[in-house]
């Protein structure tokens, strides 16, 4: 296999698939890891990465169906650079299961076979910092959400009245609904008032402005959101938090045995599964983060190494890139 005729050494299935967690309305994620050309090294257009991503089901704003697939490929050097910064997406690529593999090399298995020159305790930095922002989006994903859909049910209801209440909307909302207006993705803070001048958003006149934007972003948003009434139901957004618990769990298994192991299997997976349906209550959820991190004690980063070994990984690409281009 290449890529624009880059060899490719390296091609895998990642994510739910990987994880042993996929169900039949799965997307796949693919990751490829190629050998940069001579142009590629020696030129001043650089190609370190390709986006080979599908989006079969047509809207790009809604998450990807089963007939999606995402697909990332990284130039050799990159790919390894990924791994010493041990980045988890990219670390957890050299445990992959051997079902999840379709293209492979010699390269790529010295590589894996050699993981303990890369896993390090910068793990400790990556894996809880990724883990402290799936936790903030799974809980404020939902938040908002709700907040976003009470804001257009209202602003509905009162075009049906033909009232304005903009002075009355926080009492009758529950929240800052300017504050929050302000902080939607898709609506510009600035808009031009009647006399054409440029005011906030919050200071438009124009109701129907508003909730127009509102509606909008209500819609964008909400297909985002895996499980709409899901999400409302159990007070997070379930793939955030699936995401969450998975790369807790990933951690533990570096402190406790060094390596990552997949797919997982036991009571980790039947946790995961659980929050992903929707199964497991916020309080539950909450109490199992609580309960990972209180595993999160020094003693266990005996089992890794302080810093990743950069001599071996460099003297490895540069054998690698160096062998290809005599090759070639």
């Amino acid at each position: 296999m290449n890529i624009q005729g880059r060899r490719v050494i390296y091609k895998a299935i990642v994510g739910s698939h990987a994880y042993g967690l996929n169900t039949p309305q799965s997307d796949k994620d693919y990751i490829a890891v190629y050998l940069p050309t001579k142009e590629d090294l020696l030129g001043l257009q650089k190609h370190e990465q390709f986006d080979l991503s599908t989006k079969y089901s047509g809207d790009k704003l809604k998450k990807n169906t089963c007939d999606d697939q995402d697909f990332t490929a990284y130039s050799l050097p990159k790919y390894v650079r990924l791994l010493l910064q041990n980045n988890p997406n990219i670390l957890e690529t050299l445990f992959l299961p051997d079902n999840c593999i379709i293209e492979d090399s010699a390269e790529m298995k010295y590589l894996r076979n050699n993981y303990t020159n890369i896993v390090s305790q910068l793990t400790r930095k990556t894996f809880l910092g990724y883990a402290i922002s799936q936790k903030h989006k799974a809980l404020q994903k939902a938040t908002r959400y709700s907040e976003l859909r009470k804001l257009v049910e209202f602003l509905e209801h009162e075009f049906e009245n033909n009232i304005n209440m903009l002075d009355e909307m926080d009492s009758c909302l529950g929240f800052d609904w300017e504050g929050y207006l302000l902080t939607l993705s898709d609506i510009t803070p600035y808009v031009n008032n009647q006399h054409g001048e440029k005011v906030k958003i919050v200071d438009a006149p124009d109701l129907s402005f508003i909730y127009n934007n509102a509606k909008r972003d209500l819609d964008s948003y909400g297909s985002r959101i895996v499980g709409n009434d899901m999400t409302e139901k159990t007070g997070y957004e379930t793939k955030a938090a699936y995401h969450l618990i998975r790369i807790m769990e990933e951690f533990r298994q570096i402190l406790q045995e060094g390596k990552i192991i997949l797919p997982l299997t036991g009571t980790a997976k039947s946790n995961i599964l659980k929050i992903k349906y929707g199964e497991m209550s916020k309080e539950d959820l909450l109490r199992l983060y609580d309960h990972y991190s209180e595993l999160i004690v020094p003693d266990f980063f005996a089992m890794v190494r302080k810093t990743p070994n950069f001599k071996w990984a460099n003297d490895f690409v540069i054998r690698t890139l160096y062998n290809n281009l005599v090759r070639s």
